[in-house]
């Protein structure tokens, strides 16, 4: 088996190389078709988030339950738990980097997730990355990075890549 070296870049305030919110959480086993957690939607509580305060947090892995995809080994090296709105969604099928990662999210928490600061953004994802343009930002540019990744999204299964591929501008995950 010829495996090739890939490299992985999560761009962002976060480097990691697996996004366990939708790669899996594994429950009983090292199996990666249990996933046992994948949260989706724009209300909580039933009212509409207008802010996401939270930070990620991002961890030791207590269980490395790899997966293989082809000739790739998968590995997590760290946990991720976020709860960020959806800035942008980017999918990709004609790269190499797709057959692992089909999509990218941009996210954004606390001041990054308020929909009235939001507006005053245009977010464009390409080539893996996450480029932002505002007329009249009411904050700096480094607050803007603080606080917004662009993320690759690994699906270990067919049903996370069928849920995170569901997942809309707007939506908090």
């Amino acid at each position: 088996m010829n495996t090739r070296p890939f490299i992985i870049i999560v761009l962002g305030v976060m480097t990691l190389a697996v996004i366990t919110m939708f790669v899996m959480k594994v429950t009983d086993s090292d199996a990666p078709n249990k996933v046992s957690e994948i949260h989706l939607g724009v209300e909580s509580g039933g009212k509409r988030v207008s802010r996401v305060p939270h930070i990620p947090k991002q961890g030791d892995v207590r269980r490395k339950a790899s997966w293989k995809k082809g000739d790739y080994k998968i590995s997590p090296l760290a946990t991720y738990e976020i709860e960020a709105r959806v800035l942008s969604v980017q999918t990709y099928d004609h790269d190499r980097e797709s057959y692992l990662s089909p999509l990218d999210f941009a996210l954004g928490w606390g001041p990054m997730s308020d929909e009235d600061l939001l507006s005053h953004f245009t977010f464009v994802q390409d080539d893996r990355w996450c480029h932002f343009t505002s007329t009249s930002s009411p904050i700096t540019h480094e607050v803007v990075t603080l606080h917004s990744a662009n993320v690759h999204i690994l699906p270990a299964t067919d049903f996370v890549l069928n849920r995170a591929s569901s997942v809309r501008a707007g939506d908090i995950i």
